[in-house]
């Protein structure tokens, strides 16, 4: 882990701001109060990977729900180039509700910074903080609702 940011006193920091500013971007973050945000963000673990780096494997679980902060990343399926994620693009929605293995690999296509969200922290959380959970969870439904329109 190169950082991650404890609080509404340490959201100040850059890395912090920035992982803020790309989580209240993403449709399943909308509506949610400044303190909900930061809640959500304390639990980013803010990576980097060299390029040719694999985040996930194919065959692999990946629970985490990853924010691309800076850089490309690759999705490969059978060796192919499948999509290109840049900066503020997400990807891992089904596998952290899920936790099926993915059928795509993830690699480094430059040095590459992301912002994970692991799956069982976040559950925690909502656990703890039902009104958080509702939000979310209407806002993944939401998502979900538009893409098979």
């Amino acid at each position: 882990m190169v950082g991650a940011f404890d609080g509404a006193e340490d959201v100040d920091d850059d890395e912090g701001v920035e992982v803020l500013n790309y989580l209240e971007k993403l449709p399943y973050f909308q509506h949610l109060t400044e303190y909900e945000l930061i809640q959500v963000g304390q639990l980013a673990e803010v990576r980097e990977f060299d390029e040719g780096e694999y985040i996930g494997t194919t065959g692999e679980a990946f629970d985490d729900l990853a924010i691309v902060l800076e850089g490309e990343l690759r999705v490969e399926r059978d060796g192919a180039t499948v999509a290109e994620l840049l900066a503020g693009d997400y990807y891992g929605e089904l596998g952290f509700l899920d936790q099926k293995p993915e059928p795509v690999s993830l690699k480094a296509n430059s040095r590459i910074r992301v912002a994970l969200l692991k799956r069982h922290p976040l559950l925690e959380l909502l656990r703890r903080e039902s009104n958080l959970a509702v939000k979310i969870f209407w806002n993944i439904s939401q998502v979900f609702c538009s893409k098979f329109r």
